[in-house]
């Protein structure tokens, strides 16, 4: 993928995004026209992030009894972090905490669910508000395209803490604003194209299994 090009989710995750609740950040530079004349040599960034997969789960981390190649492969052409933590031991509030940059005691989300604020829906829950500072408000600023793939889970039920509201230029997958469509979370009934929320091909797919859904949303 060269540096000034679109984002590509399948070039991105096809064989390296895996897990039911798995996200990619994906950024890439736009074009120098478009940049203002910052040029085209800020390299391409791709975040991947799994529920509930340990540090030594990967092959490049150490782990032996099984290969992670694909991943492997990212982490031999990108950096590895060997002294960075969860900012909290639960999905929202650790989204936050990478999303921002604010520890989970300063940051918006504390919790999957809150039990004062944020808006009531099957739970209460907490959203980023519009005054807050994403990643993707940062990278946008420099210069980049920004895209996330899979599981957002920082809107609560609230529009306004949306990706394309938060800094993402692009977003496929799925919010917890639309009550069913994580109902199981592996196959779920509803996925957001964009702002677009369109019903899963349950022929496609494996029937709409949403790993692959993540990776094959669009090339």
């Amino acid at each position: 993928m060269t540096n000034n090009s679109k984002p590509s989710t399948r070039s991105f995750t096809r064989g390296a995004l895996a897990g039911s609740a798995a996200a990619a950040l994906m950024s890439t530079p736009v074009s120098a026209a478009q940049d203002s004349g910052r040029g085209p040599d800020k390299p391409n960034i791709v975040f991947i992030l799994a529920d509930d997969l340990g540090y030594a789960d990967v092959s490049c981390y150490g782990q032996s009894k099984f290969k992670t190649p694909n991943i492997d492969k990212l982490a031999a052409n990108g950096l590895r972090f060997t002294q960075a933590y969860a900012g909290a031991p639960v999905c929202s509030p650790s989204r936050c905490v990478l999303q921002t940059g604010l520890n989970t005691g300063h940051s918006r989300i504390r919790g999957n669910t809150c039990y004062v604020g944020g808006i009531k829906g099957r739970k209460r829950r907490m959203n980023l508000q519009p005054e807050d500072v994403t990643i993707g408000h940062v990278m946008q600023k420099a210069g980049y395209r920004t895209g996330l793939v899979g599981k957002w889970h920082l809107g609560g039920y609230s529009p306004d803490g949306s990706p394309w509201n938060q800094g993402y230029d692009e977003f496929y997958g799925w919010l917890t604003i639309t009550r069913n469509q994580h109902n199981p979370i592996y196959f779920p009934e509803k996925y957001y194209e964009n702002q677009k929320l369109i019903t899963v091909d349950k022929t496609q797919s494996r029937g709409g299994y949403q790993t692959d859904l993540n990776t094959n949303s669009r090339k």
